[in-house]
């Protein structure tokens, strides 16, 4: 959660589910809390695109780009265009 060298405070940073993020990370978070308030103060991560085997395989059901030639998309176009 951070907006061009401004670290909001953790409270206000939104959660993506993992259907909107397309890559993984390996991160280290540090973070404090005075007065019950959480922040964070640093963190370090590892990021790297997801690949479509692992997108697949935690959101099966999720939209996914198809090569340009694939065959089924080849034929997905075919047939729409037969049908218009």
């Amino acid at each position: 959660c951070h907006i061009v060298n401004y670290p909001k405070p953790l409270d206000e940073c939104k959660t993506r589910t993992e259907t909107q993020t397309k890559v993984t990370a390996k991160c280290n978070v540090t973070v404090s809390s005075f007065e019950g308030k959480a922040a964070v103060k640093d963190y370090t991560c590892d990021t790297e695109p997801a690949s479509h085997e692992i997108l697949v395989t935690k959101c099966p059901d999720c939209p996914s780009l198809l090569p340009l030639h694939d065959p089924k998309g080849l034929e997905s176009v075919k047939t729409a265009l037969q049908t218009l």
